[in-house]
């Protein structure tokens, strides 16, 4: 086999070698780490030499390294780190009202108390024959509200 490029980066080297496969050609990768110059060198057979330099040759890799320092890398993975669950921090997302206000739960606790209040005298008083389980989702309606209750109460 023969070597047709070489590549400072492993990824650059797996894409060619990736293409001139798709090309019909195969191309093996090898790492020479004390030859001149060191890199990736992508080798091929004899017979397959010319038409891979020529598809290489219109095949544009970059070969240029990041600084990874100037670009802030790292931070925009601690930044994600730290934020990956604040409701659209990355998205451009608005953070719905009760997530933001955290007390609209005493607005809703008479709702609660009163309507589970009103649900239950309207069926005790209109003589309606329902099952246990009815009257079992209405008390724990009534029991939500009035422990809402019992916390804004206490809190005051």
């Amino acid at each position: 086999m023969s070597p047709v490029a070489i590549f400072k980066f492993e990824s650059n080297a797996l894409y060619a070698a990736e293409q001139l496969r798709q090309k019909g050609i195969f191309a093996d990768l090898s790492h020479y780490e004390d030859a001149d110059p060191p890199g990736y060198y992508l080798e091929v057979d004899a017979e397959y030499l010319d038409p891979a330099k020529r598809f290489l040759a219109n095949l544009e890799v970059d070969e240029s390294a990041l600084d990874q320092e100037s670009e802030g890398y790292l931070d925009g993975h601690i930044e994600w780190n730290n934020k990956m669950y604040d409701p659209g921090h990355y998205t451009g997302g608005k953070i719905p009202h009760y997530l933001f206000n955290k007390d609209i739960w005493k607005y809703i606790a008479p709702l609660y108390l009163i309507g589970g209040l009103a649900s239950l005298a309207f069926i005790y008083f209109s003589g309606a024959n329902l099952e246990a389980e009815t009257f079992l989702w209405i008390g724990l309606y009534f029991f939500v509200g009035l422990s809402m209750f019992w916390q804004m109460r206490k809190k005051n």
